[in-house]
């Protein structure tokens, strides 16, 4: 693949058996450690339908990632209760002229800020499309620590968690959240007004129904 011809070039050997073996040893950690794909899992509205999530995935990866020549491969995971996508971007970028990959990793991308900007822009999108359809739930990209929440953020429960659960085992994941969860409660008894700043934040007008 692109990666073993990258790695030729860059470790061709040595005609001096020793630095050769060096060479070859330094190839194969190369070809063990070489990140060919970043991937990517968030979260789909519920109040959204099949269709608009679709036009939502599709839209937020072309403009983050498609508009730079990287190649992404998504799937749609329709759970109840927690819809989501998982996402696979090449490290690499098409070369437009040659049409091959770009002998540079884009590495801009998956720096820290970089990222961080990535799950901006998704939720920017997600509450574009929500009040688009008239939806006044908002999401936010942000830590709870970072919007000014006391709480603990539960863990997310993939599918396998999902599946025990649903044969009546508990996960360590759900064992987890449900030690964050009582700590959770422990917090608002002694400072319910977390719980209005928290409901508060995704929706501007709220109901008895939705701080219950």
């Amino acid at each position: 693949n692109f990666e073993d011809e990258i790695a030729s070039l860059r470790f061709r050997g040595h005609k001096d058996p020793d630095k050769n073996i060096k060479s070859e040893v330094a190839k194969f950690d190369y070809l063990q450690s070489a990140q060919t794909a970043q991937t990517l899992e968030c979260s789909l509205p519920v109040e959204l339908d099949h269709e608009t999530c679709i036009k939502l995935v599709e839209e937020y990866l072309t403009q983050r990632f498609v508009s730079r020549s990287l190649i992404v491969d998504y799937a749609i995971h329709w759970e109840i209760g927690n819809p989501h996508f998982h996402a696979m971007i090449t490290r690499r970028a098409i070369d437009l002229e040659t049409g091959s990959f770009s002998k540079v990793k884009d590495r801009n991308i998956v720096e820290k800020d970089q990222i961080k900007e990535s799950r901006k822009i998704y939720a920017d999108k997600v509450n574009l499309y929500l009040e688009r359809e008239g939806i006044e739930a908002r999401v936010d990209h942000r830590s709870f620590k970072e919007i000014g929440l006391n709480i603990e953020p539960s863990k997310h429960r993939g599918w396998r968690a999902s599946e025990l659960l649903r044969m009546g085992h508990y996960s360590r994941i759900e064992s987890e959240n449900e030690k964050i969860r009582q700590e959770n409660i422990s917090i608002l008894f002694d400072s319910p007004e977390e719980i209005i700043k928290e409901v508060a934040h995704k929706k501007p007008v709220f109901t008895n129904t939705d701080i219950s």
